[in-house]
């Protein structure tokens, strides 16, 4: 059977500048007052936003970054923690989340160009347990399905700044006064 659409809306925004990624997410929520706020690790397991990025757009690596409704972080990719910040409010009726990601912050490859893959997904606990993702997913696998994600779009960055291009290993060696060819 289809799916029901979330009772609880949710609205994003995506920009950057030269140095960083922002969103801007809004959560409607009619229950506020239960709101599952987690603090140690796994916040997934409460009220939450998770992003997902494909940079290379090879749809199996990516990052998966995690925020709550306490601005508390969670990202990783292949198991590595980076850096990235977020921070959140609450309304009556929502709660909100600002995240920046440095674009130092990830392994960016020559590959990496103006368009990502990607996915914004929300975890709701208030009132009654809800999934919803910004990109359509299929029934199994959860969020955790790259070849699914959308686009990002129009990331007009010049990206060759944050590469770090290691050349051949070089020795060089000297005997006290004496250069070694």
């Amino acid at each position: 059977g289809q799916e029901a659409p979330p009772t609880q809306g949710t609205r994003f925004c995506v920009l950057c500048d030269e140095n960083n990624l922002y969103l801007g997410v809004e959560c409607m929520e009619a229950a506020m007052d239960q709101l599952k706020e987690v603090r140690g690790g796994g916040i997934f397991r409460g009220d939450s936003i998770e992003l997902f990025l494909d940079l290379n757009r090879d749809r199996k690596t990516y990052y998966h970054l995690t925020t709550n409704t306490l601005g508390i972080c969670e990202g990783k990719r292949d198991g590595r923690e980076f850096i990235w910040h977020a921070s959140a409010s609450k309304a009556e009726d929502r709660w909100s989340s600002e995240i920046v990601v440095p674009f130092s912050s990830f392994a960016i490859t020559p590959e990496v160009g103006a368009t990502w893959n990607f996915n914004l997904c929300r975890q709701r606990y208030a009132g009654a347990r809800e999934l919803s993702t910004w990109a359509p997913l299929g029934p199994q696998g959860g969020f955790h399905q790259p070849e699914l994600f959308g686009e990002l779009r129009s990331l007009n960055v010049d990206f060759s700044r944050f590469r770090l291009e290691l050349g051949e290993p070089e020795v060089h060696a000297a005997i006290e006064g004496q250069a070694l060819n």
